[in-house]
């Protein structure tokens, strides 16, 4: 019985190794891949088909070019006051996300870039904004009903 015992593990090392050799994932001689299978191409033609996932969007059709391509394009400057806070000799005014005492100058988040203003004047409901680039400075209002 003992002898039987000590023989067990060499009558299965051999049945073991010729299995790992005999697998076809592990040969060496597995099949190569089909050279005549074609290769799948991607053709992205904004004016051909439409997005799977919005297909009412407008966002894959034709826009025009702009005018001149050299031209760099002036930020888009969308400035919302959002509040007016603080005691009259000491008021603060949010502007996009970004607080501003008069006098102050800083960098705005707008909608393609950032833009320079100064709060030039705070008043009750308002506030006199003069914007880098523009020669005449604006008027932000508080939206009513808030």
């Amino acid at each position: 019985m003992r002898i039987a015992q000590n023989l067990l593990p060499a009558l299965f090392l051999p049945a073991a190794c010729f299995l790992l050799v005999s697998s076809p994932g592990l040969s060496q001689n597995s099949p190569k891949p089909d050279a005549s299978v074609a290769k799948s191409i991607f053709d992205d033609k904004l004016h051909a088909g439409k997005d799977p996932f919005f297909p009412n969007s407008a966002r894959r059709q034709d826009r025009p070019a702009s005018t001149d391509p050299k031209m760099p394009q002036a930020p888009v400057v969308q400035l919302f006051l959002k509040a007016i806070t603080g005691p009259p000799t000491r008021r603060l005014a949010l502007i996009n996300n970004q607080t501003f005492a008069a006098g102050e100058e800083g960098l705005v988040k707008v909608v393609n870039g950032q833009v320079k203003i100064r709060c030039v004047e705070i008043k009750d409901g308002s506030v006199v904004v003069a914007i880098e680039g523009n020669p005449e400075p604006k008027e932000l209002k508080l939206r009513e009903g808030l």
